[in-house]
């Protein structure tokens, strides 16, 4: 049940959906784990939010803060380098663990740089690891809810 932010790619040949949605982005809610890259999973895509079904060989994980009718692709920044920027762990950390897949967690502030593409992360447990950007998906939050600065703590 995490939201994935993702980007359409590889469908224009052979072609599926005739490639109309090649390169925009949108996102899934997996409520299940699916077993190969032909399965299919309903992706949301744009401002409207059009509920299409992609097979996950067509979908990439969005590592970068563009978002359609926010933030233009010009103006994007990887996630990497934007404190508090929420994430769905689906690789593994730079020590090579793999317990945190699955988790969400936040971009935090690091006291020592970072090789590009890296990033600290905090998940919501408290616990910090090192991640490679090819190990991270955003998972912005459309509802908000309830707000949670980087510390964890509750924003009233």
């Amino acid at each position: 049940m995490k939201r994935l932010d993702v980007r359409i790619q590889g469908t224009t040949n052979p072609a599926f959906h005739k490639g109309r949605y090649e390169g925009q982005s949108g996102f899934t809610v997996l409520n299940k784990q699916l077993a190969d890259v032909t399965m299919s999973t309903i992706v949301k895509l744009g401002y409207s939010e059009n509920r299409l079904a992609f097979q996950l060989r067509h979908l990439l994980p969005e590592t970068t803060t563009e978002r359609a009718g926010f933030v233009t692709c010009e103006a994007a920044v990887p996630i990497t380098s934007v404190v508090n920027t929420r994430v769905v762990i689906i690789g593994p950390d730079l020590s090579g663990d793999v317990s945190w897949i699955g988790m969400y967690g936040y971009i935090m502030p690091c006291p020592y740089p970072l090789e590009s593409g890296q990033a600290l992360v905090r998940d919501l447990g408290g616990r910090h690891a090192y991640f490679h950007c090819d190990s991270l998906c955003r998972s912005y939050m459309s509802d908000q809810g309830t707000p949670v600065n980087w510390y964890g703590t509750l924003v009233y």
